[in-house]
């Protein structure tokens, strides 16, 4: 759901801060909670523009477009309150931004798998070139993975560990199986129009 700098952007907000006014806060604590804030927000209107550009679908979704739109201006805006505030705490505490550094827009999945090795786990979340899948264990770092999403009867793709948590693990895709490389572009452009979708329809 889009900002709302006249109050707490998110619901979990109140249980954290006791005043809207606390998000410019320059405190350490807060600086991972701002940069979600706008990672996310960013991520929203990227996929949005760039799948209304790619598909040439401007005028069949004017509407979506100009939300987008918006948002980036709110965003701009909130972002300009806490510059002045956030400067410190940003650059002593820069590692927090590394993990929310991604090259494109990861969405929430819900009944897409992955299979490893023969067995299947939970998709979190998926974007163009990585998704987070829920193994259960961790893998080393820079592990090579053959991986397969049931996507058009089952797309083989080769992945590197980049994230690895005892809940499960970050991959970044490095080799999608040729033949079937348009279904999985036109899967995900789907996918990604409709979570857009979704997420403008809650405003």
């Amino acid at each position: 759901m889009p900002l709302n700098i006249q109050g707490f952007p998110y619901d979990f907000c109140a249980s954290i801060c006791s005043s809207p006014d606390e998000c410019i806060s320059h405190i350490p604590k807060h600086v991972k909670c701002i940069t979600n804030i706008v990672v996310n927000r960013m991520c929203y209107v990227l996929s949005i523009l760039s799948l209304l550009l790619q598909d040439n679908k401007y005028k069949e979704h004017e509407q979506l477009f100009l939300s987008a739109v918006n948002e980036l201006q709110i965003t701009s805006d909130w972002v300009k309150k806490i510059q002045g505030n956030g400067n410190d705490a940003q650059n002593d505490h820069v590692y927090l931004l590394e993990e929310d550094r991604r090259l494109c827009p990861r969405f929430k999945t819900d009944g897409i798998t992955a299979e490893i090795n023969g067995w299947e786990y939970p998709v979190s979340n998926l974007s163009l070139n990585g998704c987070f899948i829920k193994t259960g264990v961790p893998y080393p770092l820079s592990t090579n993975i053959t991986m397969k999403l049931p996507i058009e009867g089952g797309i083989s793709i080769a992945a590197m560990v980049k994230y690895s948590i005892t809940q499960g693990i970050g991959v970044k895709f490095v080799n999608i199986e040729k033949a079937k490389e348009n279904d999985f572009y036109s899967f995900m452009s789907d996918f990604f129009l409709k979570t857009a979708r979704q997420n403008h329809d809650t405003i």
